[in-house]
């Protein structure tokens, strides 16, 4: 569901993953996995999760990066 707020856009976007904190720092997205089992979902084989959320969100929003931590 798409949201004005980049951090709730990004919430919607990986939803059925549980992240703790989604912070937004000058255009870099932090995304705080629950687990190991959440962030090796995100970033995906190869990053592909993770590079296929950050050309989703640049195409409406200014940012540079999504990173998981």
């Amino acid at each position: 569901e798409f949201s004005n707020d980049p951090v709730q856009f990004v919430r919607n976007m990986i939803y059925p993953i549980q992240a703790l904190e989604i912070k937004n720092e000058n255009g870099v997205i932090t995304i705080h996995g629950k687990d190991a089992n959440s962030r090796a979902m995100l970033i995906g084989r190869e990053r592909q999760n993770i590079n296929h959320f950050t050309e989703i969100a640049k195409r409406y929003f200014d940012i540079k990066e999504i990173k998981v931590v």
